[in-house]
Protein backbone atom coordinates (compact mmCIF):
# COMPACT_ATOMS: atom_id res chain seq x y z
CA UNK A 1 0.00 0.00 0.00
CA UNK A 2 1.67 3.50 -1.06
CA UNK A 3 2.07 5.70 1.51
CA UNK A 4 -0.88 8.50 -0.32
CA UNK A 5 -3.17 4.98 -0.02
CA UNK A 6 -2.15 5.07 3.50
CA UNK A 7 -3.47 8.46 4.16
CA UNK A 8 -6.18 7.89 2.60
CA UNK A 9 -7.19 5.39 4.81
CA UNK A 10 -6.35 7.62 7.94
CA UNK A 11 -8.90 10.08 6.58
CA UNK A 12 -11.27 7.43 5.89
CA UNK A 13 -11.17 6.30 9.49
CA UNK A 14 -10.95 9.98 10.81
CA UNK A 15 -14.29 10.63 9.16
CA UNK A 16 -13.23 12.09 6.53
CA UNK A 17 -11.85 15.44 7.16
CA UNK A 18 -8.22 15.71 6.26
CA UNK A 19 -7.72 18.58 9.00
CA UNK A 20 -7.65 16.16 11.88
CA UNK A 21 -4.75 15.01 10.85
CA UNK A 22 -1.93 16.84 11.55
CA UNK A 23 -1.03 18.97 8.50
CA UNK A 24 2.42 17.47 8.66
CA UNK A 25 1.35 13.98 7.13
CA UNK A 26 -0.64 15.50 4.84
CA UNK A 27 2.17 14.81 2.48
CA UNK A 28 4.82 12.31 2.00
CA UNK A 29 8.29 13.85 2.42
CA UNK A 30 8.87 13.94 -1.20
CA UNK A 31 5.79 15.91 -1.53
CA UNK A 32 6.61 18.47 1.05
CA UNK A 33 9.91 18.67 -0.87
CA UNK A 34 7.79 19.50 -4.51
CA UNK A 35 5.57 21.78 -2.27
CA UNK A 36 8.84 23.60 -0.75
CA UNK A 37 10.06 24.13 -4.04
CA UNK A 38 6.93 25.01 -5.59
CA UNK A 39 6.34 28.00 -2.66
CA UNK A 40 9.94 29.02 -2.84
CA UNK A 41 9.45 29.91 -6.97
CA UNK A 42 6.44 31.32 -6.01
CA UNK A 43 8.42 33.45 -3.75
CA UNK A 44 11.32 34.73 -5.79
CA UNK A 45 8.66 35.50 -8.51
CA UNK A 46 7.01 37.86 -6.04
CA UNK A 47 10.16 39.54 -4.53
CA UNK A 48 12.96 39.59 -6.50
CA UNK A 49 13.77 42.82 -8.29
CA UNK A 50 10.50 44.34 -7.02
CA UNK A 51 11.25 47.65 -7.23
CA UNK A 52 12.97 47.09 -11.49
CA UNK A 53 9.62 48.06 -13.30
CA UNK A 54 8.90 52.11 -12.76
CA UNK A 55 5.27 52.88 -11.16
CA UNK A 56 2.22 52.37 -13.31
CA UNK A 57 0.36 55.78 -13.35
CA UNK A 58 -2.04 54.10 -11.05
CA UNK A 59 0.63 53.09 -8.48
CA UNK A 60 1.54 56.38 -8.79
CA UNK A 61 -1.19 57.85 -7.05
CA UNK A 62 -1.81 55.10 -4.10
CA UNK A 63 1.81 55.68 -3.35
CA UNK A 64 1.57 59.18 -3.12
CA UNK A 65 -1.44 59.26 -1.23
CA UNK A 66 0.04 56.49 1.32
CA UNK A 67 3.11 58.94 1.27
CA UNK A 68 0.51 62.34 1.92
CA UNK A 69 -0.92 59.83 4.90
CA UNK A 70 2.27 59.22 6.16
CA UNK A 71 3.80 62.69 6.04
CA UNK A 72 0.34 64.22 7.74
CA UNK A 73 -1.81 61.94 9.97
CA UNK A 74 -3.30 64.62 11.63
CA UNK A 75 -4.81 66.36 8.51
CA UNK A 76 -7.15 63.50 7.36
CA UNK A 77 -6.06 63.76 3.98
CA UNK A 78 -8.40 61.44 3.01
CA UNK A 79 -11.60 61.91 1.55
CA UNK A 80 -14.31 59.64 -0.82
CA UNK A 81 -13.17 59.89 -4.75
CA UNK A 82 -14.20 57.06 -6.23
CA UNK A 83 -10.64 57.42 -8.56
CA UNK A 84 -9.16 56.71 -5.61
CA UNK A 85 -10.86 53.89 -3.66
CA UNK A 86 -10.58 53.35 0.24
CA UNK A 87 -8.09 54.27 2.43
CA UNK A 88 -7.11 50.97 3.79
CA UNK A 89 -4.27 50.66 0.70
CA UNK A 90 -3.32 53.86 2.61
CA UNK A 91 -3.37 52.95 5.73
CA UNK A 92 -1.07 50.00 4.95
CA UNK A 93 1.33 51.72 3.63
CA UNK A 94 1.85 54.28 6.88
CA UNK A 95 3.53 51.83 8.90
CA UNK A 96 5.21 50.01 5.95
CA UNK A 97 6.92 53.68 5.08
CA UNK A 98 7.86 54.25 8.66
CA UNK A 99 9.72 51.11 8.95
CA UNK A 100 11.38 50.76 5.56
CA UNK A 101 11.45 54.02 4.14
CA UNK A 102 9.41 55.73 1.10
CA UNK A 103 10.87 53.79 -1.89
CA UNK A 104 9.34 51.68 -4.91
CA UNK A 105 10.31 48.81 -3.63
CA UNK A 106 8.65 49.67 0.37
CA UNK A 107 5.54 50.93 -1.62
CA UNK A 108 5.15 47.38 -3.17
CA UNK A 109 5.97 45.27 -0.02
CA UNK A 110 2.41 45.34 1.60
CA UNK A 111 1.20 43.52 -1.47
CA UNK A 112 3.79 41.37 -2.38
CA UNK A 113 3.23 40.03 1.39
CA UNK A 114 -0.65 39.45 0.52
CA UNK A 115 0.84 37.94 -2.47
CA UNK A 116 2.85 35.73 -0.68
CA UNK A 117 0.28 34.41 1.53
CA UNK A 118 -2.05 33.19 -1.31
CA UNK A 119 0.37 30.51 -2.01
CA UNK A 120 -0.94 29.28 0.74
CA UNK A 121 -4.33 29.18 0.80
CA UNK A 122 -4.86 25.64 -0.50
CA UNK A 123 -3.45 24.73 2.47
CA UNK A 124 -6.32 25.94 4.39
CA UNK A 125 -8.65 24.06 2.01
CA UNK A 126 -7.07 20.80 2.09
CA UNK A 127 -9.92 18.77 3.07
CA UNK A 128 -11.24 19.71 -0.24
CA UNK A 129 -8.57 18.11 -2.27
CA UNK A 130 -6.04 15.30 -2.57
CA UNK A 131 -2.46 16.57 -2.49
CA UNK A 132 -1.43 15.87 -5.55
CA UNK A 133 -4.43 18.39 -6.48
CA UNK A 134 -3.11 20.63 -3.87
CA UNK A 135 0.46 20.30 -5.59
CA UNK A 136 -1.04 21.31 -8.84
CA UNK A 137 -3.29 24.04 -7.44
CA UNK A 138 -0.13 25.64 -5.61
CA UNK A 139 1.65 25.45 -8.94
CA UNK A 140 -1.01 26.98 -11.04
CA UNK A 141 -1.14 30.01 -8.18
CA UNK A 142 2.97 30.49 -8.41
CA UNK A 143 3.14 30.35 -12.26
CA UNK A 144 0.08 32.30 -12.56
CA UNK A 145 1.78 35.21 -15.00
CA UNK A 146 -1.46 37.52 -13.73
CA UNK A 147 -0.72 36.62 -9.99
CA UNK A 148 2.44 37.08 -10.01
CA UNK A 149 2.22 40.57 -11.70
CA UNK A 150 -1.02 41.67 -9.35
CA UNK A 151 1.22 40.54 -6.28
CA UNK A 152 4.10 43.04 -7.86
CA UNK A 153 1.99 45.94 -8.15
CA UNK A 154 0.76 48.27 -5.88
CA UNK A 155 -3.17 48.65 -6.34
CA UNK A 156 -6.39 47.51 -4.17
CA UNK A 157 -6.72 44.37 -6.00
CA UNK A 158 -4.33 41.80 -3.26
CA UNK A 159 -7.04 43.44 -0.07
CA UNK A 160 -9.72 42.32 -2.58
CA UNK A 161 -9.18 38.74 -3.17
CA UNK A 162 -7.78 38.52 0.93
CA UNK A 163 -11.15 39.46 1.58
CA UNK A 164 -12.68 37.20 -0.43
CA UNK A 165 -10.20 34.20 0.82
CA UNK A 166 -11.23 35.66 4.27
CA UNK A 167 -15.15 34.79 3.77
CA UNK A 168 -14.42 31.73 2.33
CA UNK A 169 -12.74 30.07 4.88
Amino acid sequence: MSQNSETAAQIDESQGSEETLPLSKYFTSSEWLAYAAVVLAGVLLRWLELDARPYHHDESQHAMFGKYFFDWPELQFYKYDPMMHAPLLYNLLRPVYTALGHTLWSARVPIALLGTAFLFVPLIFRRHFSPTALLALTAGLVLSPNLVYWSRFLIHDYLVIASLVITLY
